[in-house]
């Protein structure tokens, strides 16, 4: 059974991938023209000016200007200076899922025959789990710690801009080595049929279009709020 289990490698998303990426150049080019625009309009008012007849809105532009160009430089640090500290490989197979980072070191490691019962015996002992935007989806697995204590081990996939175009197939390659590996542990029901293992939908193609459209709905949503920001502070200033 083991030399069946093919082994399954990440592959990076690249079209959104560089979508992301062009998305924050692009609200940092927003952003500097905001500062350039409010210190444009304090230096044409005069400083003095403004410290005599505006001192609160002296002191909020200053602040402001602060804001915005720490936040700008801040996303041009993470663009430029260690961009590849982001890019991870992650491979499953028949021992488990091993995450490497981009020197090849491995960072993150869960082997099928580590994983325990959840320590609550509760319904299920893996079980996938989405954060409040739905954007995000992680699986949810019980290891021991050094100590020997059962506690979560959570297999995260997300590694800020560099976007894995496969990760739903590695979420299901990695419950289906739990299911052929260590069958005594129980998935979660709504698990597995998120991620067609059940006996009903194993052999039907998963359609993860739906992940991809909300995940892109996401991204305009808050690129919309940005610009629509930018906006605001500009017809302020006005």
């Amino acid at each position: 059974m083991t030399e069946k289990f093919q082994s399954l490698e990440s592959k990076i998303n690249k079209p959104l991938t560089y979508l992301l990426i062009g998305l924050i150049w692009l609200i940092v080019l927003m952003v500097a023209y905001l500062v350039f625009y409010i210190m444009y309009d304090l230096f044409d008012y005069g400083i003095k000016n403004y410290f005599l007849n505006k001192t609160s809105d002296l002191f909020f532009n200053i602040l402001i200007s602060v804001a915005l160009s720490l936040c700008c430089l801040f996303l041009v640090y993470t663009l430029i200076l260690p961009r590849k500290k982001f890019f991870h490989k992650v491979i499953v197979n028949e021992k488990g899922i091993v995450i490497y980072n981009y020197k090849g070191e491995i960072v993150k490691e869960v082997f099928y025959s580590n994983l325990q019962p959840s320590r609550q015996n509760s319904y299920s002992d893996i079980h996938h789990r989405d954060n409040a935007q739905l954007t995000k989806t992680t699986i949810v697995t019980h290891t021991k710690n050094e100590t020997g204590t059962i506690e979560e081990d959570v297999i995260d996939l997300y590694f800020d801009y560099f976007m894995i175009k496969n990760r739903y197939y590695l979420h299901r390659h990695f419950l289906l080595g739990i299911q052929t590996f260590r069958p005594d542990l129980k998935i979660y029901p709504l698990t597995l049929e998120r991620y067609y293992l059940t006996p009903e939908n194993k052999n039907i193609k998963p359609n993860t279009t739906g992940a991809v459209l909300i995940i892109s709905g996401f991204i305009i949503i808050v690129f919309g709020a940005i610009y629509a920001l930018v906006l605001l502070l500009q017809w302020y200033y006005k």
